[in-house]
């Protein structure tokens, strides 16, 4: 069974993630409302290749479960993704 703990723990991960990759500023709170394609950078919009790199950022962090590219898209929150994560752990 998923943990509300374990989900809380993938959306750190994913938001610690797009702070490292400067998809938002590093000062900023974790928004596990905020959806993929909402995220720019300098007035970009993230698209399918920034969601590739991000997941890539994802699988090589400590204690994050594998996530296959495709897994996540833009349409998906913070969350979404997160409960994506912890589905594939367990």
């Amino acid at each position: 069974m998923i943990s509300e703990q374990d989900v809380e723990d993938a959306m750190k991960t994913i938001w610690t993630c797009l702070q490292e990759a400067e998809f938002i500023d590093s000062s900023a709170p974790l928004n596990q409302t905020l959806v993929f394609k909402e995220i720019n950078i300098d007035g970009v919009k993230m698209d399918e290749v920034d969601l590739d790199e991000l997941t890539s950022r994802i699988m090589i962090m400590e204690g994050a479960a594998p996530v296959a590219p495709g897994e996540l898209t833009l349409d998906m929150s913070i969350r979404d993704a997160a409960e994506v994560m912890v589905n594939d752990r367990n």
